[in-house]
């Protein structure tokens, strides 16, 4: 190992968060799918009511569900739920006069717009016949704008239906429209199939127009050709929103910037650069960046009750939050934490804490006394030993590195340490870590892992420079940092040099398979959705283009096949000394089965220890909650059995060995 990453100084902890629960039991493998998570949050046009999205587990049934819960905003009495009906009830949207509150469900059997008295009553069915994507009121309470694919006609339906359904590849997409409908009325639609219009809009606060993000097709690589488009509903007209190619959010400004279209898009047209934010008014030639000062990501725009749109973003592995004005943008609110669904209100802010099991929290008026106003997770909360979260800095060549640390509460280990080291790199590799409490990392430092999410080179979340540090290096660079995280770890007398282990999906996927490829200092590896040949991954993936930033161009342009195989892990199969396990949904498109499979058969052709775990049904992410605890113990246990941690009261599977 070259001698900068062995003498990788000692990290700095930072901004550590934590929280006692009394005496407690250590968390359980079946507790962490019995944590509620919170989709989505919309406050009332008075400020005086939080509607919240909530997804929890269904007793008794393997499936997860999402039901609306109302809270009023100062915190006066508890959370109550708003639908319970079977299905998932999701997206609520206050009408703009304060009086109904609209939800989609899928109640009907596909997902509708219904309505209801936003004081309660029963739920009245808005449209049907395709499924609607996305939704918004219009401005005058009277209806709905959204998004549904344009029915099959008859003649096509009868076509499929009698078997015939040959198609060209690539041309076989069934392109979205914005579509409008009257509380009373029959839907009409606003675009036509042209263009595929994206589930991202937003009706203008005078009703007037609707800005929307359109692309050529429904096809992810398609996002490489979208571009805001703004709608005026009286001339039934529509126009392209100059500088707006590639982008990603859109929102009209309230207040006095009303009129304003904000925008975020790559800053240099990049699909892997910096995401800044723009404003553009009618008739304008150009839009204006409005964030470039600040080098970040612009994650989130939001118009709030009072008028104000505020802007969001990462700051390393927590958030930043501030007003758009007509210069830019304009007092940060900087907690020491990450945040989700941040909105003012004319007397303080609400927001969802992500470093805590999902709630609520407030903030006064002077941005103090946060505290949180549900209590979705109080039952676990008050009875497990939550770990502590803290982020973690150390040096990597040139690169100053961050990560997140989920520490074992004092119960679970030792305190300070030795402890045995999990590494947990994150997918992308165009993303990053939050300090973020997490059920699957909760579990394990239950256990008494210490648990490390390196944000390494190409992470977002600390600058442009850095987000395109691993431009033609998805594996050595990016590995280099980690391991000079595990060595600051080892160092600091935190880390165990002796236990560590390694578990990482889609890119942590490939950061695995790296792991696995290039170095012996792992006792096992698991490896998720992850990615053996990116030349074939080209070829198999439903996402593809996005990597001509990374790589060049395509991998059958000659120039360009040599840094795709030198990235790809197989290419140095014949030196794993790990033992490796595969964890694969059959049904992924983004990272397929084969990428597991040519990693599997590899290793064993090589005298390797590996083992391939299929899950049916499941896509890049799982859905069903017995395949989450079977993943989770098929890790633990694997770990276990290579000299980790026993795991309390779990049989010890996931070491069947591989076959071929």
């Amino acid at each position: 190992m070259p001698s900068s990453l062995r003498l990788a100084p000692a990290a700095l902890a930072l901004c550590a968060s934590v929280w006692s629960s009394g005496e407690a039991r250590p968390l359980r493998l079946e507790d962490t799918v019995e944590f509620a998570g919170i989709d989505e949050l919309r406050v009332s046009p008075d400020g005086g009511t939080v509607a919240i999205s909530v997804l929890r587990m269904v007793p008794g049934e393997n499936r997860f569900s999402t039901d609306l819960f109302v809270v009023p905003a100062d915190g006066s009495a508890p959370e109550r739920a708003l639908t319970r009906a079977p299905g998932d009830d999701g997206q609520p949207r206050f009408s703009p006069d304060g009086r109904r509150l609209a939800f989609v469900s899928d109640r009907g059997k596909t997902d509708q717009i219904w309505y209801m008295p936003v004081d309660g009553g029963e739920p009245i069915q808005a449209t049907s016949g395709e499924p609607v994507g996305t939704f918004a009121w219009t401005a005058d309470s009277n209806g709905f704008v959204f998004t549904a694919a344009e029915p099959l006609s008859d003649t096509e339906r009868k076509r499929r239906e009698a078997g015939d359904d040959a198609f060209v590849y690539g041309d076989d997409w069934r392109r979205r429209a914005l579509w409008q409908v009257s509380l009373q009325g029959r839907p009409v639609r606003l675009t036509d199939g042209s263009m595929h219009v994206t589930e991202v809009f937003d009706v203008s606060p005078d009703g007037k127009s609707v800005a929307f993000i359109a692309q050529p097709t429904p096809e992810a690589d398609a996002a490489e050709e979208a571009t805001v488009r703004v709608l005026d509903r009286a001339a039934k007209t529509v126009i392209e929103v100059p500088d707006s190619r590639r982008a990603t959010a859109v929102a009209w400004a309230g207040g006095k910037e009303s009129g304003t279209l904000l925008f975020a898009r790559p800053f240099d047209g990049a699909g892997w650069s910096r995401t800044d934010l723009y404003a553009w008014r009618a008739g304008q030639a150009q839009a204006r960046d409005l964030s470039a000062s600040i080098d970040r990501d612009i994650e989130a725009i939001v118009r709030s009750i009072d008028g104000v749109t505020e802007a969001s973003w990462s700051r390393g592995a927590v958030s930043e939050v501030a007003a758009v004005t007509a210069e830019g943008l304009a007092s940060p609110w900087t907690p020491l934490f990450p945040v989700a669904f941040s909105t003012r209100l004319r007397d303080g802010r609400i927001f969802v804490r992500l470093d805590r099991p999902h709630e609520v929290w407030r903030l006064d008026r002077r941005g103090q006394a946060a505290r949180p106003i549900t209590r979705l997770n109080s039952a676990l909360t008050q009875s497990v030993d939550l770990p502590t979260l803290e982020t973690f800095r150390w040096k990597s060549g040139a690169w100053e590195v961050e990560g997140v640390l989920t520490v074992p509460a004092a119960a679970a280990g030792p305190r300070g340490g030795p402890y045995p080291l999990l590494v947990r790199p994150h997918g992308g590799p165009r993303a990053h870590s939050l300090m973020e409490f997490g059920p699957h990392d909760a579990y394990f430092a239950s256990l008494g892992y210490l648990v490390l999410e390196p944000n390494f080179r190409g992470s977002t979340g600390y600058g442009d420079r850095f987000a395109k540090g691993n431009g033609g290096d998805w594996g050595a660079g990016p590995f280099a940092d980690v391991m000079a995280g595990v060595d600051a770890l080892i160092a600091s007398g935190r880390a165990d040099p002796q236990r560590l282990y390694l578990f990482g999906w889609s890119y942590g996927g490939i950061m695995a398979n790296w792991a696995a490829t290039h170095s012996d200092r792992f006792r096992a590896i698991v490896s998720g959705a992850g990615v053996a040949d990116l030349r074939m991954q080209y070829i198999l993936s439903d996402a593809r283009r996005w990597r001509f930033d990374y790589f060049g161009g395509s991998p059958f342009e000659p120039q360009h096949l040599p840094v795709y195989w030198a990235n790809s892990p197989v290419t140095a199969v014949g030196k794993v000394k790990s033992p490796v396990l595969f964890l694969q949904g059959e049904e992924d498109r983004r990272c397929p089965l084969p990428q597991a499979l040519m990693m599997h058969r590899a290793i064993l052709d090589n005298g390797g220890d590996s083992t391939l775990v299929l899950y049916p049904r499941e896509g890049h992410g799982f859905r069903e909650p017995e395949h989450l605890l079977d993943r989770t113990r098929r890790i633990a246990a694997f770990f276990a059995a290579h000299g980790g941690l026993p795991v309390p009261d779990e049989p010890q599977a996931g070491r069947e060995g591989g076959t071929r």
